[in-house]
């Protein structure tokens, strides 16, 4: 006895798909944002209230300009 997929489910699987593709091609953007939140934590003085304004910085920069408005944002505070 063979099943055959209707095409709610085959639809559904190719959203899964397509949503692999977008998330992957988010992938190095997303890792690259970590690696400047990393640095941006590390250069400040290092209290718990500092890296989560970094942190947070970070995420809104990314949100409001793209990954060269994180750069920007993430000088190394005096």
């Amino acid at each position: 006895m063979s099943v055959t997929k209707g095409n709610d489910v085959l639809s559904f699987e190719n959203s899964i798909v397509n949503l692999g593709t977008k998330i992957e091609a988010f992938l190095p953007m997303i890792k690259q944002v970590i690696n400047l939140a990393k640095i941006g934590v590390s250069s400040t003085q290092n209290t718990e209230d500092d890296k989560i304004v970094v942190i947070a910085e970070t995420v809104v920069a990314l949100l409001e300009g793209g990954i060269d408005n994180v750069k920007s944002t993430l000088t190394p505070k005096q």
